[in-house]
């Protein structure tokens, strides 16, 4: 409820060892948990896609939870978040609070958008086919941040490609102590 009030930009340099040339400098732009509601306005939300856009993402990826819990925010927030642009695309993955604001509303709500949401599936980076594998696991809308019981973790394994760069998006940060030997 106070972090609205700033928006914190971290610049992260991540060193790869044999990235394929077209990889080479990518920039990608993460967002998580904008809340929108009534302590997330939409003109916060509209000066975070400002400034989103301004980095010149190459790809840009959403974590979770666009919605505090009223789906009345839904098309507005969703409006907004139409506008970030990346020229190999804008992908995301679900949070517990879209569960909590309805997921039949968020589905439908995202399917009239240009972003793809992925839920325990694969996901596309135009122009990046065949190096880049983007894999989204669902929420598990249960347990804490860390402890959180992934309902599909076999599904969700058998989609990374050892061939490509994996890229995994979950709302979720204990899902990445489970996955530490799936190459993403």
């Amino acid at each position: 409820y106070r972090e609205n009030r700033s928006l914190d930009v971290s610049k992260l340099v991540l060193p790869y060892t044999g990235l394929h040339p077209d990889l080479q400098g990518f920039r990608l732009v993460h967002l998580t948990d904008i809340h929108a509601g009534p302590f997330i306005s939409f003109d916060t939300i509209a000066e975070i896609v400002t400034r989103a856009n301004g980095l010149k993402p190459d790809l840009i990826v959403m974590t979770g939870d666009y919605i505090n819990h009223n789906p009345n925010y839904v098309d507005g927030c969703l409006k907004i978040l139409d506008e970030l642009e990346a020229p190999a695309g804008v992908l995301g993955v679900y949070g517990n609070h879209d569960y909590y604001t309805g997921i039949s509303t968020m589905r439908a709500a995202f399917g009239k958008t240009q972003i793809s949401m992925l839920s325990d599936s694969q996901g596309v980076a135009k122009g990046l086919e065949g190096l880049l594998n983007i894999v989204g696991a669902d929420d598990p809308v249960s347990g804490w941040a860390t402890d959180a019981r992934f309902r599909n973790l076999t599904q969700v394994s058998r989609l990374i490609l050892p061939e490509r760069f994996n890229l995994l998006l979950s709302h979720r940060p204990g899902i990445f102590r489970i996955c530490q030997e799936w190459n993403v």
